[in-house]
């Protein structure tokens, strides 16, 4: 089995229900967390990979739905994801194996041929302006007709050529998968296929090389397309099996309707709130919901109440402007002020806080912080979640596409948006990459240091520099939340190499770095550490 990365299962990417189908069992809360879909989406998607033969339904308990994982869900995990390619591409390829096949059969040193290669699947069958996953082909060899004399010389030199490591039967097939190597080498689009998978896909197929290796000669092919009969006894899967899934409907359609009274909520984990949602859909009574999430009937109510406004996952475009990307996923026609805070720490899971504060006490009155895909909590009105909840899904997405250009650097950002006021989305836009500005920080961090010092003192020095409209660098001692930290500027005689990198920096990369709050790139003192550390172990 090979899975396009890109292409959806059941409306999931592959890479999600990789991770979930690593677990034997789940139930559906897991699944929300884990796949980040909420109620009714989540049990419909469900019920779909049950249908498609991906899980299977194993009962109710508590109002809350178990899963088990099955064989194809097993065999995901431990298969590759691809990126497709053009079909044209795919037979040029095809062109380069048949060349390789005769490149291999005119080996006079090795014992096997291939005797034939098989094309099928979508690079066969496919349009020439379409795309295909894979190149799947069948390739068969055999042994060649020689003497007995010369067959033992040619055998002789090839096992003692073989690693000692193998063992009896890997020995008797090494000399043939290694032609298959030399054929799976050509390009990893390849996947090299048993002659059986023919008969069980009942898969239309053509061969492109066909070889005696009695006669030691090319054989002329048949270029028409054929299909193989399945197999005796093969049958379609039995409709019962599937069944159990149908026990997994959703019992309501509507969310409650909200109490009088705004409801509030007091640090709640994103599980508790996740379970409320599944338990609704599952026709539990609201007192039972409220007894398993620890919540009062009035916030439970609230809280579901809420989801109305909540429509299917709408992943947000990216955007290296963090304020046009949040600004894309909240609710159109919103006047509310929405303010997010990003601190991203080397090494560390980021923080993604996003809240609403009160326009006249600037109060907060909803507040979200995501440590992690399932680690979330929540504090505040819950008639107000629907406004920030697709904000920080987005603000945690931006974290997600620029963890990889930030490598030894840290991030602290603040912007605020108002729906439909936000700055529009670029398209094809990639994150920004930091890391020419990582070495010359640096630099300039170890010229700050004091001497002489103690190894761990580093830790309480940073390098900051703060982009977007009003550009400085400074030296930071101590954490702000002490008395006796420190904040100085740095001058541009103190490193004029790095102001006129940044200066530069920040003119290309402008439109993305004007959030309409602070943006702030930074390096501690550790990184010294691990530096020196890499050099010491070197």
């Amino acid at each position: 089995m090979r899975i396009d990365r890109d292409e959806l299962i059941c409306g999931v990417r592959p890479a999600l229900l990789k991770k979930l189908f690593g677990r034997e069992s789940f139930d559906t809360v897991t699944a929300m967390a884990y796949l980040g879909i909420a109620e009714p989406h989540i049990s419909r998607t469900l019920v779909a990979l049950a249908q498609d033969g991906w899980i299977a339904y194993a009962g109710c308990k508590d109002h809350i739905d178990f899963w088990r994982t099955v064989e194809k869900a097993h065999r995901l995990g431990a298969t590759r994801l691809i990126k497709r390619f053009p079909i044209i591409e795919g037979r040029r390829i095809a062109r380069k194996i048949v060349e390789e096949a005769r490149l291999i059969n005119s080996d006079p040193s090795s014992s096997c041929r291939i005797t034939e290669v098989i094309l099928f699947g979508s690079v066969l069958t496919g349009d020439e302006d379409g795309d295909a996953g894979d190149i799947d082909l069948v390739v068969e060899t055999g042994r060649r007709s020689l003497g007995e004399e010369e067959m033992r010389r040619i055998t002789d030199a090839e096992e003692a050529a073989m690693p000692r490591h193998l063992g009896f039967f890997r020995r008797l097939l090494h000399v043939e998968d290694q032609l298959r190597r030399r054929i799976k080498k050509i390009s990893t689009k390849i996947a090299i296929h048993g002659y059986s998978d023919l008969e069980i896909l009942a898969a239309p197929h053509r061969r492109i090389y066909a070889y005696d290796a009695a006669r030691e000669r090319e054989l002329p092919v048949d270029t028409a397309i054929k299909i193989l009969e399945k197999p005796n006894g093969a049958s379609e899967p039995d409709e019962t099996d599937m069944a159990p899934s149908a026990r997994a409907a959703i019992c309501r359609s509507e969310w409650p309707v909200a109490p009088n009274v705004p409801a509030e909520i007091e640090f709640m984990d994103i599980a508790q709130l996740l379970r409320a949602q599944h338990m609704w859909v599952k026709g539990a009574p609201l007192n039972d919901i409220a007894k398993s999430t620890r919540m009062s009937e009035e916030t439970t109510q609230a809280y579901l109440a809420s989801r109305q406004a909540m429509g299917p996952p709408r992943p947000a475009p990216f955007s290296p402007n963090l304020n046009a990307m949040v600004g894309q996923a909240l609710v159109p026609g919103s006047m509310h002020r929405i303010v997010t805070r990003l601190v991203m720490h080397p090494g560390q899971s980021p923080c993604a806080e996003t809240e609403i504060l009160d326009t006249e006490t600037h109060a907060k009155l909803v507040n979200i912080r995501r440590f992690s895909p399932s680690s979330q909590i929540f504090k505040g009105r819950c008639d107000l979640l629907p406004f920030v909840e697709p904000a920080n899904d987005a603000a945690w997405s931006w974290c997600q596409k620029m963890r990889r250009s930030l490598q030894g650097l840290g991030l602290n950002l603040l912007t605020v948006n108002i729906a439909d006021a936000s700055p529009m989305l670029q398209s094809a836009e990639s994150p920004i990459d930091f890391q020419p500005l990582k070495a010359p920080m640096l630099d300039l961090l170890r010229s700050l240091l004091p001497s002489p010092r103690s190894r761990y003192e580093v830790f309480d020095h940073d390098v900051e520099i703060r982009l977007g409209q009003n550009v400085s660098i400074v030296h930071r001692v101590g954490d702000l939340s002490r008395s006796d930290s420190t904040v100085r500027r740095v001058k541009k005689v103190q490193a004029p190499n790095l102001w006129d990198m940044v200066r530069s920096f920040n003119e290309r990369h402008a439109d993305a770095l004007d959030i309409g709050g602070f943006y702030t790139l930074f390096v501690n003192g550790s990184a010294l550490l691990e530096k020196e550390g890499e050099r010491s172990d070197g």
